[in-house]
């Protein structure tokens, strides 16, 4: 059974021939395409949602509004923006991190983590969709803002957003 399946999938890759070479080098220059514009645009963060749940990248149960009961554990999902990916000799590298400071209505810091998220990445393909998950649970009722720090290692930028919450 083992050899037969052996054969089944080389004979898959090898009939796959020059119709599917083709297609590979279209998708290829497409990629190319999308990380010229990516290392060309701005950093950001995109689609910044309070979540119920993560489930992967744009697969979230987001809150209805901006309010959480308290103590109960929230998600905080986005996908950073135009991270510079380096290409040399054949290796795709990139590299960023998150800082991130919940304040309460007053200013005051009542959570903060300068490297709440790094990420390395080198490797022979490029890597897209790209998303962080942030989770808290605060305890005491008040008004709350989330504020972001994404740094982009390579580039040497950073960028910055906000998200306002309540705990109830």
């Amino acid at each position: 059974m083992k050899i037969i399946c052996a054969v089944i999938i080389a004979c898959a890759i090898s009939f796959g021939g020059p119709a599917l070479a083709a297609q590979n080098e279209k998708i290829n220059k497409l990629k190319a395409q999308i990380l010229n514009v990516q290392n060309a645009g701005k950093l950001g963060v995109r689609d910044l949602t309070l979540c119920r749940k993560i489930l992967g990248y744009g697969s979230y149960i987001p809150y209805s509004g901006n309010v959480i009961q308290k103590g109960k554990r929230a998600f905080l999902y986005f996908e950073p923006g135009n991270i510079f990916t380096s290409v040399s000799k054949g290796i795709y590298s990139l590299s960023f991190s998150e800082g991130a400071v919940i304040t309460d209505s007053k200013g005051k810091i009542v959570f903060r983590n300068p490297k709440m998220v790094e990420f390395s990445y080198s490797s022979t393909k490029p890597l897209f969709d790209l998303f962080i998950r942030n989770h808290f649970s605060l305890n005491a009722p008040g008004e709350y803002i989330f504020k972001i720090v994404l740094y982009d290692e390579l580039r040497g930028e950073k960028a910055k957003a906000e998200y306002a919450f309540t705990i109830k």
